[in-house]
C-alpha cells in the first residue's frame, strides 16, 4: 500500500513529460489523493471503533490497489484524478486501523517499538517504489510495472481477512491503566469523545503533527523531481534517493520507538522534538544545496530527511492513540487525521508553486521553518507536563 501511496513521488517525471504539465499541476493531483484521506478519516475511525478491524483492513487495501491498477489507463491528466481518489479513500482508512488493532493488541511499553516495526511497511514500500518504477519501468515499461504492483496490492487484500484475528481476548482498556508514569502523562482524561478531542494537549499535538504531516507530503512528492532537474544525475539516482529517505525514515521509526520505550520509559514527547530538529537542518541543507554539491552530501542529506520526515509518525499516532484512550482511539485518530490529511493537501501544492516561482530552495526553507516551529511546540509540551 505504502509503494503505491509514494508511487507519485517517482511517477512525477513521467507524468509531466506524458502529459506536458508542471509541479503546480503534479501538486494538484497528489494533493487531491490527500483530500480523499481528510473526507474518509473521520467516517473510517467511527466505522472502526464500532465494528472493528478485519473487513475494513480488507476494504481499505482493496481501494488502494484497484487505484493503482487503473493508472496506465489514463489517458490524460485529468483522469489520474480518479486513481488519486481511490488510493487517498483507502489510505485513509489505513492509520486508524492499523493503530487500533496495535492498541488492542499490545501493552503500553511495547507500542512504540511495535508501531515502529509495523510502520516499516510504510517506509520500506517508500523506499522500493523509488527503484522500482525507474528499474522495472526501464525492462518492461512502467505501465506494466504499474499493473503488476496494483494487482498485487489486490491479492493482499483479498487474503488480508484470513490472517487477521480481532482482539485477542484482552481488555483493552487495561492496558491503558498499566504503563509508567510517563505514558500515563500522554494521556488525555477519559470521558466522551468530545471532551478527549477538546483536551488542550491533544490539541497541541494535532497542530504539531499538522506541520509534520506538511513536511512529509511536500518532501516525499518532490525529492526526486527536485534532486532529477537540480543534480546532473539520471532519473534511476534521483528515485533512488526516495529509497534512502525512506531506508532514513525506517531506521528513525524502529530508533526512535526503542527510546521511547526503553530508555525514556514511555517519553513520547522529546523524541518528537529532536526529530523535527533533525528535519529542519535536513530542509535547510537542501536549500543550500546547488549543482556542485557532492553526491555523497546529497545522499546524507536525503537519509536525515526521512529520520525525520519519514520517520515521525510512528511516534506520533503512539502518542495522540495514548491520549485519546482505547475506547476511542479509532474516532480521535480519524479527527486528528483529518487535520494532518489536510495539511497534506496543502503541502504539494504550496511547495509545487512555491518551486516553480522562486525556484526550490524557497521550498525546502518553508520546510525547514515549520519543521523548527515543530520542534519549538514540542518543547515547550516536555516542559509543562501538566499542560
Amino acid at each position: 500500500m505504502a509503494m503505491c501511496h509514494f508511487s507519485w513521488g517517482p511517477l512525477g517525471p513521467i507524468l509531466k513529460a506524458e502529459f506536458d504539465i508542471n509541479n503546480r499541476q503534479l501538486g494538484y493531483v497528489i494533493s487531491l489523493m490527500y483530500l480523499s484521506m481528510v473526507v474518509v478519516s473521520i467516517p473510517a475511525g467511527i466505522l472502526v471503533d464500532r465494528h472493528g478491524v478485519k473487513w475494513f483492513l480488507f476494504l481499505s487495501s482493496l481501494m488502494v490497489g484497484l487505484g493503482i491498477f487503473i493508472i496506465p489507463f489514463c489517458s490524460s491528466y485529468s483522469y489520474t484524478a480518479i486513481a488519486a481518489v481511490m488510493i487517498g479513500v483507502g489510505y485513509g482508512m489505513i492509520n486508524q486501523i492499523t493503530t487500533k488493532g496495535i492498541i488492542s493488541w499490545f501493552e503500553p511499553l511495547e507500542r512504540g517499538t511495535i508501531m515502529g516495526i509495523k510502520q516499516m511497511g510504510v517506509t520500506i514500500g517508500g523506499g522500493l517504489i523509488g527503484i522500482y518504477i525507474p528499474l522495472l519501468g526501464f525492462y518492461i515499461v512502467w505501465k506494466n510495472a504499474i499493473f503488476l504492483l496494483g494487482g498485487l496490492v489486490i491479492v493482499i487484500a483479498i487474503v488480508s481477512p484470513f490472517l487477521y484475528k480481532e482482539n485477542p481476548g484482552k481488555n483493552p482498556d487495561l492496558a491503558d491503566e498499566i504503563g509508567t508514569s510517563k505514558v500515563k502523562k500522554n494521556q488525555s482524561p477519559k470521558g466522551s469523545l468530545k471532551d478527549v478531542l477538546l483536551g488542550r494537549r491533544l490539541l497541541v499535538v494535532t497542530l504539531l503533527s499538522s506541520l509534520l504531516a506538511f513536511c512529509q507530503a511536500s518532501s516525499a512528492s518532490f525529492l526526486v523531481v527536485f534532486a532529477k532537474e537540480t543534480f546532473t544525475i539520471t532519473q534511476l539516482f534521483a528515485g533512488s534517493l526516495l529509497t534512502v529517505a525512506m531506508a532514513g525514515g525506517t531506521f528513525g521509526r524502529i530508533v526512535f520507538g526503542i527510546i521511547s520505550d526503553r530508555t525514556m520509559k514511555g517519553d513520547r514527547i522529546l523524541p518528537l522534538a529532536l526529530i523535527s530538529l533533525i528535519g529542519s537542518i535536513a530542509s535547510w541543507l537542501l536549500a543550500l544545496c546547488g549543482s556542485g554539491t557532492p553526491i555523497f552530501a546529497i545522499i546524507a542529506i536525503s537519509g536525515a530527511l526521512g529520520v525525520s520526515f519519514m520517520g515521525w509518525n510512528s511516534l506520533g499516532m503512539v502518542l495522540l492513540a495514548e491520549m485519546a484512550g482505547s475506547k476511542h482511539v479509532g474516532s480521535a485518530l480519524g479527527v486528528v487525521f483529518t487535520a494532518a490529511w489536510g495539511a497534506m493537501v496543502l503541502g504539494p501544492s504550496i511547495f509545487g508553486f512555491l518551486a516553480d516561482r522562486s525556484g526550490y530552495s524557497a521550498g525546502w526553507g518553508m520546510l525547514a521553518v515549520l519543521s523548527f516551529l515543530t520542534f519549538s511546540g514540542f518543547m515547550c509540551l516536555h516542559r509543562k507536563p501538566n499542560f
